[in-house]
């Protein structure tokens, strides 16, 4: 039996069986979900921060609804919207995929409007005039279709990304350097959250099979009506309440036992428990942290987690005048800023506009980057491609600098036994966006990896 220091315990209540989830985050929640769904055993979920989401939840900014990060999710993510359609949550709105770069002045100098079709219309399409991308040269248009053919020849398992990031694959298949600069590195560095120049070549792989090789509606662009707490995450968080889930936000666990113990804390008071089962479904480094702080013996899943390096994201969402909103209505609702003339230049990678706002996504950030750098260069930036000063608007950065992890090559893939979500001591289990072997970090890893955990834990349950 673990045993606490006695110092830190002003009130101790025991429990004893059940479930126990540490963390309320996109995994916890499909985790409860599934558990829910399939079994009566009690479960509790622990949550330290007030509201449950992690960073992909919504706020409430100046009477308008907006999301703490900008999360847009696509049609082949399907682990996500199965799991919100089961607890009730609303249909999100979405619209087909249109690969849109805007240059100087508002104008929007390169356009794909990716149609709705599965593999491989999408792309033979793409080489027809009519359907084809507006302002790519032809060498861009061949280069990517020629690309995506080969690997589905090769089963969308190419050596050559072996060990290599993004930038090294694409240039040695001397991918057009206009592309990439419009294409893939926005894409890359949107999709895993890692520089291009680091980002693992290997896993743009599989975001390529899921997405542009995928079956049709696997492109389709999808986000929530209002955000993601009121269309996703306070749906679910009422689901497991009516379903009797004990939901526990901020309530900070302290340490955990090899015997399935938990020491929590929550006001002034720390509890203690013991559990049949313990879930992490926390981040690597919030993983690390607890394990260590715990006394407990590193196992391989932890060895994993401790060689991995975390990289800083930042929403800045800016409210707009009546002038400054009509100036931008006329372009698409999501939109890469681009301009060939400004080759490798290029800051924020991606814009959503929504009606009176502008939520610009920094991504593949160092956490060290300097904040006043950033806000000028920026202001730069919108200046000269939507003729907007953000210094005259309102706005609202939020950055995380351990908002994700580094989805480079060296980072190992989960093996078999850390993707079931094992860790190495019976009873004790993890789900987090990590654990998708071969995935970046997304809400649709996390509701996989969730969902995944629950599923091997009842199979232990059953067997015995």
């Amino acid at each position: 039996m673990t045993r606490w220091p006695t110092c830190v315990i002003s009130s101790v209540s025991m429990h004893r069986g059940g479930i126990a989830i540490i963390g309320g985050g996109w995994s916890g929640l499909a985790c409860a979900v599934t558990l829910r769904q399939r079994s009566d055993t009690p479960i509790t979920l622990f949550e330290s921060a007030p509201a449950l989401g992690g960073r992909a939840r919504g706020l409430i900014w100046e009477d308008l609804p907006i999301d703490n990060g900008q999360h847009l999710t696509i049609g082949a993510y399907r682990a996500t919207f199965d799991l919100l359609a089961s607890v009730g949550a609303p249909a999100w709105r979405s619209e087909p995929l249109r690969w849109s770069g805007v240059g100087r002045n508002q104008r929007v100098i390169l356009r794909w409007e990716i149609p709705d079709l599965g593999w491989p219309w999408r792309v033979i399409l793409g080489l027809i005039p009519r359907w084809a991308p507006q302002g790519w040269p032809w060498a861009w248009r061949l280069a990517l279709a020629r690309l995506l053919i080969d690997l589905v020849v090769r089963g969308w398992r190419d050596r050559r990304t072996a060990g290599l990031t993004a930038a090294e694959w694409l240039t040695r298949l001397k991918m057009p350097a206009g592309l990439i600069e419009h294409f893939w590195r926005p894409l890359t560095e949107g999709a895993l959250n890692t520089e291009f120049s680091q980002a693992s070549a290997e896993v743009l792989v599989n975001v390529l099979r899921d997405s542009l090789g995928g079956p049709k509606g696997a492109t389709r662009v999808f986000w929530p009506s209002k955000n993601l707490s009121i269309d996703g995450v306070d749906v679910m968080r009422t689901w497991c309440e009516q379903h009797n889930v004990s939901l526990q936000t901020g309530h900070r666990v302290l340490q955990i036992g090899a015997d399935c113990s938990l020491q929590v804390a929550h006001a002034d008071q720390t509890t203690l428990g013991y559990w049949d089962t313990i879930v992490l479904a926390l981040p690597f480094n919030q993983t690390v942290a607890l394990w260590q702080r715990s006394g407990l013996a590193p196992t391989p899943a932890i060895t994993r987690l401790e060689q991995m390096t975390a990289r800083a994201i930042t929403t800045v969402w800016i409210r707009l005048s009546m002038q400054d909103d009509a100036g931008v209505s006329g372009l698409p609702v999501w939109f890469v800023l681009s301009d060939p003339a400004d080759t490798g230049q290029h800051y924020a990678q991606v814009v959503v506009r929504r009606p009176g706002l502008l939520g610009v996504v920094i991504s593949a950030q160092q956490a060290i980057d300097d904040r006043q750098a950033c806000a000028g260069r920026l202001r730069d930036q919108l200046l000269a491609h939507l003729n907007i000063d953000i210094n005259q608007c309102d706005q609202k950065w939020i950055t995380e600098k351990s908002a994700t992890w580094a989805c480079t090559p060296e980072v190992s893939i989960a093996d078999h036994d850390a993707a079931q979500g094992l860790l190495g001591i019976d009873g004790i289990y993890r789900c987090a966006d990590d654990l998708e072997p071969g995935y970046p970090a997304t809400i649709e890893s996390a509701v996989r990896s969730g969902g995944r955990t629950a599923l091997q834990i009842l199979g232990r349950h059953h067997s015995h």
